[in-house]
């Protein structure tokens, strides 16, 4: 099979297949000529002919073995690197899509997860905006909606649909609880976070609920900070039916998997923990923070979870299976899969067993999503790496569903647009047709192929389009019409600006001034240039903004951005080209600059390496210092190939490396380095950009530095820490950053 896109599957051709493939090539290059050039215009991903957008996660797969278990993989995307959209997606053994959509824009941190088959037939997956989850039928149309009763908010770990119309979720409670009666130094009004159980039947009525607060001690989370403000003592991460129907809950922050009589609420067994019932066999390691208790299918008290072993000495990760026997309250171990060398995943992560008894792993953490399943001997049988996203869980199931109209999906191109288009499950699709215009009540066909796309370049720029698209089949029937998109199309041909009145010839339009918390500073335009003027400038740069938004960038494009700048005294701004919706994701890759009182004109190429992103921003960072400063004659170009040359890149004066351990607890060690004398700053940020640590700021010589950071009373949590580096004799200040994740 030939594979294209970002799905590969490792197979090494023979030196015969070699030479077919350099000869077919050969034919390709000479004979069909403008086959290959539109190749290299990348005009849309396609893996194994499936049309994908830009920000679709990349999938990579290795099957090493055919007696994988039957079935497609499905995943979510709970985590995303900022640069990928957040998608449902099932796919074939190969990683070829069978179905997607995508929910949130590119860039939030969490989008959709929970994705499964349930018992029910339904598929269902949890939304992080709204909040509840959602059920599919097999045409993939939302059928229905789930959220927690009683006023609790719905918890992102598990909804289990039971053969009776009913369904089991984790409801979430906070509660002021004074923690200085149960630890020294407790906070007098913390916020604690509690689980509880919620039965709902058909009309979302409750008629089962079971609350921790009963059941459960907030001091026996011994390794939670309970000195915090905020506290998640349980974390309860899922919830099902045991063989008896009684109710299984894993208590990740107890390190307990608790079983609860359906009828009474009474716990009938505590399992690990501090109140743990059962005395271990063949385990020499107590479980620790586990993740996706579930029973095995057809072996009555025996067990599968992910033990994460947050708390466990040596810290490593394994999938697992216990035999529980009630009567002698023994726990044996019956099976469990290590990886060579061990591998540690501080969070998230699924076992699924099979009824051929091989069992399907998630490894995922932060992206990217990793996944395997393995036979009962513990071989490898397939592996699944998804680029740029992480995901709660991982699982196969078997599944056939067909959609009832084509899912459509729209990107703007600097020649017009594409739309995107499947109609998912359907093998007897012959063609669609695409329809279009600049108004809702007059759609008119603009193409028709057999692609799952459509390029679309005469346009009229400037104009805000509305599509829609259906699918005719071999016999010549027509599809329901897939919902209908709007596109602004933006058509920029080489050598023109991107941004609007980047010379504020029509005042400040298409820009946004902002001065934010402490910082208190006025802008506009003044003598044909924006003025910012300062009473005080703010703890960091961004406190004080002049912004674009909706810039379209281009993968694989080359772009000039220039502007002119002055102030009235010597002082540092930053100028970048921006990922919207993560500050760190600078795409021009530009670093601060000092600007001084004679105006002074700037030019910075930058090839975009990230995928595509129509709704990029132009941002002026200008907050620190209270001198007044000025920028005039923003422009932001598309290279004309001619032009491209090799992106020169600042010298090295500085690298920062990742902190080790990382995740960490409490304390970690920050190494960098420095070609030359510098004056150096680290500094440690949230994700909202807000500095809470300066931990270095002083001259160094050149030379390798490890730096050791301790926290005390931080929330568990991602953190950005970033090395700003300024070489003695120079203005241009070297700026490095890199994440960390803190984990208690």
């Amino acid at each position: 099979m030939l594979m294209s896109g970002f799905a590969r599957k490792t197979k090494r051709p023979t030196i015969s297949e070699g030479w077919k493939l350099c000869f077919v090539f050969l034919i390709l290059l000479f004979v069909y000529p403008p086959l290959i050039a539109l190749s290299r215009e990348t005009v849309v991903r396609l893996i194994n002919g499936v049309a994908v957008p830009s920000d679709f996660p990349e999938i990579n797969v290795h099957e090493y073995s055919t007696s994988t278990s039957p079935g497609k993989i499905f995943f979510g995307s709970t985590f995303t690197n900022s640069a990928y959209g957040n998608y449902l997606v099932i796919c074939e053994n190969d990683g070829t899509p069978c179905y997607y959509r995508k929910f949130q824009k590119k860039g939030d941190s969490r989008g959709s997860g929970e994705f499964q088959l349930q018992p029910t037939g339904l598929l269902t997956a949890y939304l992080f905006e709204p909040e509840f989850y959602i059920a599919l039928d097999r045409s993939f149309s939302i059928v229905d909606t789930f959220r927690c009763g009683n006023g609790y908010a719905t918890d992102a770990h598990e909804l289990t649909l039971l053969p009776n119309g009913h369904a089991l979720l984790i409801a979430n409670e906070y509660r002021t609880v004074d923690m200085s009666q149960l630890v020294d130094g407790g906070h007098t009004r913390a916020t604690v976070l509690g689980n509880h159980v919620q039965e709902l039947d058909e009309h979302k009525n409750v008629v089962f609920e079971w609350k921790c607060w009963d059941h459960y001690n907030i001091a026996d989370a011994i390794h939670e900070n309970l000195r915090a403000a905020s506290i998640d003592y349980m974390h309860m991460n899922s919830v099902v039916t045991d063989f008896d129907g009684h109710l299984i809950v894993s208590i990740r922050h107890l390190s307990e998997i608790t079983k609860i009589n359906r009828q009474t609420g009474d716990i009938m067994w505590r399992f690990g923990g501090v109140h743990n019932q059962f005395t271990f066999i063949n385990d020499e390691y107590e479980f620790s923070y586990q993740h996706y208790a579930r029973p095995v299918p057809g072996k009555p008290h025996s067990y599968t979870f992910f033990d994460n072993g947050n708390h466990r000495h040596p810290q490593f990760s394994r999938a697992i299976e216990f035999k529980l026997d009630t009567a002698r309250m023994t726990a044996e171990k019956t099976w469990e899969f290590r990886y060579t060398p061990d591998r540690y995943i501080s969070m998230l992560g699924s076992v699924q067993r099979f009824a051929n008894n091989n069992t399907m792993i998630n490894w995922s953490t932060w992206p990217p999503l990793f996944a395997n399943e393995v036979d009962y001997a513990g071989n490898i049988l397939y592996e699944i790496q998804v680029g740029g996203v992480s995901s709660n869980r991982v699982r196969r199931y078997e599944w056939e569903g067909v959609a009832k109209a084509p899912y459509l999906l729209g990107e703007n191109r600097n020649d017009g647009v594409v739309l995107i288009f499947n109609k998912f499950g359907d093998r007897q699709v012959k063609e669609y047709v695409v329809f279009g215009g600049s108004r809702t009540d007059n759609l008119i066909p603009m193409d028709t192929t057999a692609n799952t796309y459509s390029h679309l370049t005469k346009l009229e720029n400037n104009t805000t389009y509305y599509f829609r698209v259906c699918a005719i089949d071999s016999y010549g029937i027509q599809s329901e019409f897939s919902d209908v998109i709007e596109l602004l199309v933006k058509i920029r041909q080489p050598g023109a600006n991107l941004l609007v009145n980047g010379d504020f010839t029509n005042g400040d339009t298409g820009w946004t001034f902002l001065s934010r918390d402490e910082a208190n500073a006025v802008g506009g335009v003044r003598n044909g240039a924006y003025a910012i003027d300062f009473d005080t400038g703010g703890s960091e740069l961004w406190k004080v903004q002049l912004v674009q938004e909706n810039v379209p960038l281009v993968q694989g494009h080359t772009y000039r951005f220039e502007f002119d700048a002055w102030a009235d005294a010597r002082r540092v701004i930053e100028a970048k080209i921006a990922q919207n919706n993560d500050q760190w994701i600078n795409y021009s890759r530009t670093t601060p600059i000092e600007i001084v009182r004679a105006p002074q004109h700037y030019t910075f190429d930058f090839k975009m390496t990230n995928p595509g992103d129509t709704q990029a921003r132009v941002v002026f960072n200008c907050g620190l210092s209270e001198v007044n400063c000025y920028i005039d004659n923003v422009s932001l170009k598309l290279l004309e190939e001619s032009l491209v040359r090799d992106v020169q890149q600042l010298p090295v004066v500085c690298q920062l490396s990742q902190n080790y351990p990382n995740p960490f607890n409490a304390a970690t060690v920050i190494p960098y380095q420095l070609a030359e004398e510098c004056h150096v700053r680290l500094s440690v940020y949230d994700l909202l950009g807000r500095r809470l640590a300066e931990c270095i700021w002083r001259h160094r010589p050149a030379g390798s530095y490890a730096h050791s950071f301790e926290t005390s009373g931080w929330n568990s949590g991602v953190y950005v820490y970033q090395l700003d580096a300024i070489a003695v004799g120079h203005q241009v200040t070297n700026s490095h950053r890199k994440k960390m994740v803190l984990i208690k």
